[in-house]
């Protein structure tokens, strides 16, 4: 099994101790984690490129021609002198300062005019006109390439690495200041043809760096070998928040981590990093690191003939390099982490075969391509994994306080693989083991059969033996075993317990931000009914994807399904879950045609693919029905906007042609299956009347006899008639009050429907009308009702609903159905100074509210309100007496934008001595001064 990690994109680097850090310039409007801001820090610090004031950069601004020219100019000389006078037949030149920069861009033959006589300076940079002029600047350009433009040059540009953290920008895109100062970053450091004269008088080219040539840095090499937590081959650790750099030179630098950009400095122990390094007074000082290495985990390794063999290379194991770039036999250093974080050089297989038991093995190699040069090993420890309500983990013969790292891999109940630093006090998950649960058919001397499926016994090297597992497996009987590598290294005590699956779907790509002092990823996704913001463990997350998620202290886990031999992949750790406790399916189609999704009975549905090709779990082929429950979830989107729904009011869903289907379903007994999760991105919900076929109980009438039958008879409303009508049931406990859908046999079932919403009328139009503070259109064939105590439906007006409880339906906002449900009620707090009247319904819903009092009465007589005052605040309605209020029963009549009401309220006696009570309301408190009004200063073209 391989596991393939990727270095981190270029960072600034901030040395401390050896070695010094360039100042590093900075910008009101970059953030610390935008895409470009080590880039724009590098390129301003040498003077490549400027700000548009003093304190900002204005990222966003489009680079124009003339620009361009001007910023090739410093990269390529490392000055800022191009002069004012335009040598080129360019007659459309008007600003002086770029005329230099032009006509020395233009005489080298980095950039060439639209016309003999136009230059078009104001004319935006695509990507591909940037990666033309670098790859001319950089020397790599021959005499055929122009003919294959644009191409040859993009190709070109992309083998120098010119495109790195552009991936996403399109070729004619026109680029901004950001994206310029990306691509002129990676220009430093790429591959430059240098002419030279040599001493015999010949003259040769050679390969070097503008970076170097220019700028007068070096590069380097460096291995980061020591963290706070870990060292190689002997070195101490370093101080907590520092790491160790060793330079191919065998110099050593202290590095401030936090200035790396390395988000974990551990996970990338061994790796190599191109540093830029200049010298200044005897004192090196670091522009950047550049990572240098691709990483590879591996869990298995095999010895022959003293030999190594990992992913497909055979290596030799080396104390030193025979030659600088170990071609011999496949040279490579390994190192093995030890108890207390130390890493001590593995020298010979005889030395190995020891470690060979639970492991973890990662490589390092300077480019994706080729053997590695240096390998760790982890060694590892099975366990079953218990984390205590008080912190603690079981592991490691219950050590106390020790950090768990990537707790969120595994659960509580997972047989796991890990490491343990008692140094650091660290607990590393390494990998969770597969679990199987099936019948034991055959147990040899080295093998046993479970369901079908052969696993070896054991793994001696880790001191377990085949014996001793096959003592464990019961035959002819069920067993629960833990796997790793096709092999059975323990028997569980029972059937192990699985967490209920969860899915979301992602509405972006992941992308890297720098947050609270470290990096991390984060996404848009739809969950839980909402858009919402989630940070998830890595960066390979991809919008329009639905994963299933594992949630552990606010990071997301995300699971994908996974295709393999034409089936979506199930198991304990897959996008489906199968065996033990639960089994699911799942059906993925890539791009709709003719598909559908249509209601085939009560809760009963079919999902039909039409053209599409249909991607599913084994078991299913073709088209799938499917019920719902009240827990079932359909996300539906379209033109950007997601909507949501569960259970039956999730109806049928029109399918555009080209939308992304996943649904998951929990397997059922029989071709039926159970809906879990369905995500359609580009549909939408059928508008069909979600309380056409539901009644409301009002009354139960008695017991009917019919058709053989004992029926219970109830008074209800029908929605669908907007009447009250009898129907008869078979469920004799019917909630009065409460919504049920009818069965086709015409009977009231034991469904709710919930077929209405709550809601207070806040106002109205000829054509719209506001609930809850939400506005929906009046439909044609709009029923107001109010249902009587005798149990009879009255048409009322939408003006006797005004400020008013309703319960209604609205279907993709047009107002359906309003059955009043209720006058406003307001209640009162009171002290002898204030009054706070507090209504049942949110007063900030209620456009433009108005309050007037209209009197006052203490212990049932009219008292004077004169000189009261009354005032909206927030969710209250605050009224001041003109003095204060005796002890007594008080009721205070009103006016809430003309609509009557009243409350009443009880003021306690009080000693004199006693402080008078605080007024009820908001708090008193300043607020805070507005911002300024002004302008913001606007900010002047780049000045070159």
């Amino acid at each position: 099994m391989k596991k393939q990690f990727l270095s981190a994109a270029l960072a600034a680097l901030m040395l401390a101790g050896s070695a010094s850090a360039v100042s590093a310039r900075t910008y009101d409007d970059v953030k610390a984690d935008d895409r470009a801001a080590a880039q724009i820090s590098m390129l301003s610090d040498i003077g490549v490129i400027k700000g548009t004031t003093d304190t900002e950069f204005s990222p966003d601004e489009k680079v124009s021609r003339e620009q361009m020219a001007a910023l090739l100019f410093r990269l390529m000389l490392g000055r800022d002198d191009a002069g004012r006078e335009n040598t080129t037949r360019f007659c459309d030149l008007y600003e002086p300062y770029y005329n230099g920069a032009i006509s020395w861009a233009n005489a080298s033959g980095y950039i060439r005019g639209t016309t003999d006589k136009t230059f078009e300076p104001k004319g935006g940079i695509t990507k591909q006109d940037a990666m033309t002029m670098l790859v001319r600047a950089l020397g790599h350009e021959n005499a055929g390439m122009n003919a294959g433009y644009p191409w040859s040059y993009i190709n070109q540009a992309v083998r120098l690495g010119l495109d790195r953290n552009l991936e996403d920008v399109r070729y004619t895109d026109t680029l901004t200041r950001a994206q310029t100062a990306v691509i002129l970053a990676n220009a430093l450091t790429a591959d430059m043809l240098v002419t030279r004269t040599a001493q015999n008088g010949g003259v040769i080219t050679e390969a070097g760096t503008v970076i170097e040539e220019v700028f007068g840095y070096r590069m380097t090499e460096a291995v980061l070998e020591a963290t706070g937590s870990y060292a190689m081959a002997g070195d101490p650790v370093v101080k907590t928040g520092y790491v160790c750099m060793r330079t191919e030179d065998g110099g050593r630098m202290t590095v401030d981590a936090s200035g790396t950009g390395i988000e974990d400095p551990d996970a990338h122990l061994g790796e190599t990093y191109r540093l830029i390094v200049k010298n200044e007074n005897g004192r090196d000082s670091v522009l950047s690191a550049v990572p240098a290495t691709v990483r590879e985990s591996f869990d298995t390794a095999e010895i022959d003939r003293g030999k190594i063999k990992i992913g497909g290379n055979e290596y030799v194991l080396v104390e030193e390099y025979s030659d600088l770039y170990a071609t011999n036999d496949n040279e490579l250093k390994l190192y093995a982490y030890g108890s207390d974080g130390r890493l001590a050089q593995v020298k010979s297989v005889d030395e190995l075969k020891p470690l060979l038991g639970f492991y973890r093995i990662d490589l390092l190699r300077s480019a994706a391509e080729g053997p590695a040069r240096t390998a760790l090993l982890m060694p590892l420890s099975l366990g079953l994994l218990e984390v205590k309500e008080d912190g603690s983990v079981n592991l490691a013969d219950g050590a106390k306080d020790y950090r768990l790292i990537d707790p969120e891999n595994a659960e509580n109940g997972d047989y796991v693989l890990y490491y343990r630093n008692d140094a650091a006090k660290q607990l590393i998950i390494a990998d969770v083991c597969e679990v199987v649960a099936g019948t034991v058919s055959r147990i040899t001397g080295g093998s046993v059969r479970i369901d079908g499926e052969t696993y070896a016994l054991g793994n001696p090297t880790a001191g377990i033996s085949a014996d001793s597992i096959a003592d464990k497996l019961p035959l002819g009987k069920t067993a629960v075993a833990v796997v790793d590598r096709g092999a059975v290294v323990e028997v569980a005590a029972g059937v192990v317990s699985y967490a209920d699956s969860r899915y979301l779907t992602a509405l972006s790509d992941a992308f890297l931000v720098y947050q609270d002092g470290s990096f991390g990823y984060v996404m848009t996704v739809w969950l839980d009914g909402r858009e919402q913001n989630i940070s998830v463990k890595d960066g390979s997350a991809k919008n329009g994807v639905v994963y299933r998620y594992i949630e552990s202290n606010g990071i997301y886990t995300l699971i994908p399904a996974e295709e393999k031999d034409g089936f979506i992949v199930s198991g304990r750790r897959a996008f489906v879950q199968k065996d033990g406790n639960l089994d699911e399916l799942a059906v993925v189609i890539g791009s709709a045609k003719n598909t559908s999704l249509v209601q085939v009975g009560r809760n009963t549905f079919a999902l039909k693919a039409g053209d599409a090709e249909f991607l599913a779990t084994a078991g299913i082929s073709g088209n799938v029905t499917f019920i719902v429950e009240a827990d079932s979830v359909a996300a539906v989107g379209a033109d950007g906007a997601w909507n949501e729904k569960h259970g039956a009011a999730i109806g049928e869903i029109r399918i555009q042609d080209g939308a992304k289907i996943t649904a998951v379903f929990d397997n059922e007994v029989g071709s039926v299956e159970k809906l879990k999760y369905l995500s359609v991105a580009n549909g939408s919900f059928e508008t069909y009347d979600p309380y056409a076929s539901a009644v409301r109980i009002l009354a139960l009438n008695g017991r009917v006899y019919e058709d053989g039958r004992t029926l219970a008879e109830y008074t209800a409303y029908d929605f669908a008639s907007s009447g009250i009508v009898a129907v008869l049931s078979k469920e004799a406990e019917l909630e009065i009050g409460a919504d049920y859908r009818m069965g086709s046999d015409g009977l009231v079932t034991d469904a709710k429907a919930a077929a209405t919403e709550k809601g207070f009328v806040t106002g109205y139009t000829s054509g719209t009308v506001s609930v809850g503070g939400t506005v929906y259109a009046i439909g044609a064939e709009l029923k107001t009702l109010r249902i009587t105590d005798e149990n009879k439906a009255e048409n009322v007006k939408i003006t006797d609903l005004y400020m008013k409880h309703v319960e209604f339906v609205a279907v993709n906002g047009e107002m359906k159905l309003m059955i009043e449900a209720g006058e406003a009620t307001f209640r009162a707090e009171a002290s002898k100074d204030a009054i706070a009247i507090i209504p049942d319904f949110d007063l900030a819903d209620l456009a433009d509210a108005k309050i007037t009092l209209t009197g006052l009465e203490k212990d049932g007589e009219a008292v004077s309100a004169e000189g009261m005052k009354a005032q909206i605040a927030g969710d209250r309605i605050l009224v001041t007496p003109a003095d204060k209020l005796e002890a007594g029963d008080y009721t205070l009549t009103f006016t809430l934008n003309s609509k009557n009401g009243s409350a009443d309220f009880t003021v306690t006696a009080a000693s004199e001595e006693q402080q008078d009570e605080e007024q009820p309301g908001e708090e008193n408190g300043e607020e805070a001064p507005a911002p300024d009004s002004g302008e913001a200063n606007e900010g002047t073209e780049e000045n070159g």
